[in-house]
């Protein structure tokens, strides 16, 4: 029960577009070829993008639907968990908010493309010298900007998630069952 790369990405309608003209007219950038087919052809939202909806289970004691599912880069697992992509109109105002006017990130001609809570960000690049290229940022280590994948398509192909024990709160995976019709988990208790 593991998914890989795409098959966790949601497909982008006919009748849902986006308007990348607009985004790099207003902010006076290209987006690179092969991210700007990704974004047209996926859905790209906050904690939407990502369907990690086999992973789920619901938890009775804490009365709430919780994910199991570990959701990593499958060559460095331990240490490479994915967390969100950001919408196009969200990623100027995150990286103003983020990043100072003098900061390297703007000269080295980098965009933010969604992030993670280990203090990680993704980075698509957008200069000629660095076209779609996938680069990890980390600002607690050095080097702080590690190249990852030659573009955003090989960088998810990457991507795993996996059922992990460890996220069901004591409880075993030989424990889950799933109703008919639910898009959740539940936990058989011990003794029904």
């Amino acid at each position: 029960m593991k998914k890989i790369g795409f098959e966790m990405f949601k497909t982008r309608s006919l009748e849902d577009k986006i308007d990348i003209f607009k985004f790099e007219t207003a902010n006076h950038l290209k987006v690179p070829p092969l991210y700007k087919i990704f974004i047209e052809s996926f859905q790209i939202t906050r904690k939407g993008a990502i369907n990690t909806k086999d992973f789920r289970y619901y938890d009775n004691r804490l009365d709430d639907i919780r994910d199991f599912g570990k959701f990593s880069y499958e060559s460095n697992e331990e240490d490479i968990l994915v967390g969100e992509f950001f919408e196009l109109n969200e990623l100027m105002p995150i990286m103003a908010d983020i990043y100072s006017k003098e900061d390297e990130i703007w000269k080295m001609g980098l965009l933010l493309i969604g992030d993670n809570d280990m203090n990680q960000s993704f980075m698509v690049g957008i200069n000629n010298d660095n076209q779609d290229k996938i680069f990890l940022e980390r600002t607690d280590l050095h080097p702080r900007f590690i190249f990852f994948a030659n573009n955003i398509f090989e960088f998810v192909r990457g991507f795993t998630i996996r059922p992990k024990e460890l996220y069901l709160n004591g409880n075993k995976l030989s424990q889950l069952y799933c109703n008919w019709g639910e898009d959740f988990w539940r936990v058989q208790e011990e003794g029904d």
